[in-house]
């Protein structure tokens, strides 16, 4: 968990790696667990001495989908929300079929919000290729002879062709992920409205100044605003 600011903007970054557990897609534990973070980070957000209200959670949560009980634990019970471009990503790991990773968030309303934009970054489509295969071959082949020195049983080496094209599409997530990295975008900046606003206030007010102790919001009036939580 790490606080940043971005010009008048602040906001709260918390990462996670939900225990996995069995094959099934809600197990309690996993379930429990998503529940227990998303609820603590939701009255984090809540509280009146907290001075950042705006919060993203992001990270291996093993969601398989987007109708899981995991998924309802992060939504519903921890009052996140997923935004659209996120929600419209078949999966992150690397065949793209589970939901595994999630970028969620709580924010201050008119104040931080998602744009929709987000999306995966393949890097097997640039690293690792089936064309790069002859390269890495041989550092597979290399690996398994170091393995067998040590008195190791696995891996083994293929018996057939298709057991050639397996290894050689499981090896290379061990050199960079079995997860595809995810990315969303946020609007940190809302300069404009709360000009605005003080616009507005004033021309409400006859030309007079701003009502007294208006600043920007989570600053009191005796300070210069320099920031938006």
């Amino acid at each position: 968990m790490a606080a940043f600011q971005v010009g008048w903007t602040k906001f709260v970054l918390t990462t996670v790696h939900i225990v996995y557990g069995d094959e099934s897609a809600a197990p309690a534990a996993r379930v429990e667990e998503i529940r227990q973070v998303a609820r603590f980070l939701r009255r984090r957000t809540e509280s009146p001495i907290e001075s950042v209200r705006n919060i993203i959670v992001l990270g291996d949560f093993n969601i398989f989908s987007a109708g899981d009980a995991t998924m309802s634990a992060l939504v519903e019970d921890g009052g996140f929300t997923i935004q659209s471009g996120i929600q419209a990503i078949p999966g992150s790991n690397v065949p793209k079929d589970k939901k595994y990773d999630q970028i969620a968030y709580r924010a201050r309303p008119d104040r931080f919000e998602a744009t929709g934009l987000a999306g995966v970054f393949d890097y097997f489509e640039v690293v690792f290729t089936r064309d790069d295969e002859p390269l890495y071959r041989r550092y597979i082949g290399s690996y398994i002879d170091e393995c067998r020195a040590a008195d190791k049983a696995t891996p083994s080496r293929p018996a057939d062709e298709a057991g050639r094209r397996r290894q050689c599409g499981t090896w290379p997530t061990y050199q960079m992920s079995d997860h595809l990295p995810l990315w969303a975008e946020f609007r940190v900046d809302f300069a404009d409205e709360y000009l605005a606003e003080l616009a507005a206030q004033s021309r409400t007010s006859n030309g007079s100044p701003p009502p007294a102790g208006t600043t920007a919001p989570g600053h009191s009036s005796t300070s210069k605003p320099n920031s938006i939580d």
